[in-house]
């Protein structure tokens, strides 16, 4: 543990240089930025911060950042450039999953400003069980952070549990691919962990609210 924790100030410092001076992140830490990864990094240093000294002006100006991007409906477009690693990914194009992860990105990580609102009408009024797994995964997480509208959490938490595969005692949830480029068994395992993370989050906020 100590290794780790001696290891922290070299990996954030080493995280910076991806920041693109115009703002947001990218593979290279050149222009254009690129959203998903601005997003995930967003949330990496907003962990990070809890055990470790994160500037709290990179947050905010990353927050603002994404915030800026988003288009007028509280949808976020794709991204005009992406590394592919040889897989097909939805975050190239499929809106509905890209806007429930950046807004998912600004919530968990403290945002106040009007974007998650926006955007939390923009997926109420898309989200459907056509969506893939992954996907409805990403979007309960959403959900459960938001917590301010309990029709929209409880709708996406639905959405997710009719998503889900049973047999025996055992339920799961399949995904094509996901963020990571995870395919197969591997994309199945990470989309059924982020499932397992909204639905224990969805108890513990029921529980604090006598469970309506």
């Amino acid at each position: 543990m100590p290794k780790r924790k001696d290891s922290l100030p070299t990996g954030y410092q080493r995280l910076l240089t991806f920041e693109v001076p115009s703002g947001g992140f990218s593979w290279f830490g050149n222009a254009p930025s690129n959203k998903i990864l601005t997003a995930y990094g967003l949330m990496e240093f907003s962990d990070m911060s809890k055990v470790h000294d994160v500037d709290p002006k990179l947050i905010a100006r990353t927050q603002q950042w994404l915030a800026g991007q988003q288009q007028a409906d509280g949808s976020w477009k794709p991204d005009a450039s992406f590394i592919n690693e040889g897989a097909t990914n939805r975050y190239n194009k499929d809106v509905l999953r890209i806007t429930a992860y950046l807004a998912w990105a600004l919530e968990n990580t403290g945002y106040q400003g009007p974007a998650v609102e926006k955007a939390r009408q923009f997926i109420e009024s898309h989200m459907s069980a056509k969506a893939d797994a992954y996907t409805l995964a990403v979007l309960a997480n959403f959900a459960v952070d938001y917590a301010k509208d309990r029709d929209f959490t409880r709708q996406a938490m639905q959405l997710l549990l009719d998503a889900r595969t049973e047999k025996d005692e055992q339920a799961w949830w399949s995904a094509d691919e996901t963020a990571v480029h995870a395919t197969g068994t591997s994309a199945s395992v990470e989309t059924t962990g982020l499932a397992a993370q909204a639905l224990l989050k969805w108890a513990e906020l029921r529980a604090r609210h006598g469970r309506r």
